[in-house]
């Protein structure tokens, strides 16, 4: 197992609809060896190139996001990229990434080319049907892409959303993993039981837990 952490970006894409917001999915092939098959936003490693002439890892991942998105769905040109949250694996992971995750508006007759080699497919999807499919079950997902569905979607109209993502600060969620009966469940920072890492019955929560290997549902209390 490798856990050299590497730096990563990726960006949620949202495009206006009449039920408030649609985001873009792609589906990555089933011959990689990194979530085979799984549905993501555009995104990918921070190569050297990204970082600029002082740039920190986040500055660089603004960059490798845009070009990411450009190589794997063909849509350039983005405008303001919003600062959503970081992901760091669990040590557990086969592969650790560091991703920086944002948040950037299109227009609505943004169109879509896929790469064709990492990314199969891809299909636009109102934020409240994306966030019941996955937490369904019925699309392969990373809790990353799953946990930020759930929180895009409870602010699906403009003003919402704006205020959502407005100034938002960093925050890595860096999960801890632990495998119960009936399923498993990630818990992140806030969460009771986050710093033993250990499932409890006690406020606060903050975890993603999977249910008979089958559906998901994620809790977050103040």
């Amino acid at each position: 197992m490798d856990n050299h952490i590497r730096p990563a970006a990726s960006v949620v894409l949202l495009k206006p609809s009449s039920e408030g917001f649609d985001t873009l999915l792609l589906q990555r092939s089933e011959q990689l060896s990194f979530a085979p098959g799984h549905w993501v936003f555009p995104g990918g490693k921070i190569e050297e190139f990204d970082y600029r002439d002082g740039d920190g890892e986040v500055d660089a991942a603004y960059h490798a996001a845009r070009r990411e998105c450009l190589e794997e769905a063909g849509i350039d040109g983005l405008g303001e990229l919003y600062y959503l949250a970081t992901w760091t694996g669990p040590t557990s992971a086969r592969y650790r990434f560091r991703t920086h995750l944002f948040v950037a508006f299109v227009a609505p007759d943004t169109s879509l080319t896929v790469d064709g080699s990492e990314i199969v497919s891809g299909h636009w999807i109102s934020l409240p049907e994306a966030w019941k499919r996955a937490s369904a079950g019925e699309y392969k997902m990373m809790p990353p892409t799953i946990v930020s569905l759930h929180d895009l979607q409870a602010h699906n109209t403009p003003a919402s959303m704006r205020d959502f993502l407005h100034d938002r600060p960093y925050f890595d969620y860096v999960p801890k993993v632990v495998r119960y009966e009936g399923g498993m469940v990630a818990l992140y920072p806030g969460d009771s039981g986050w710093h033993q890492g250990a499932m409890t019955e006690d406020a606060p929560f903050h975890r993603l837990l999977l249910i008979d290997n089958k559906t998901y549902r994620f809790v977050k209390t103040d």
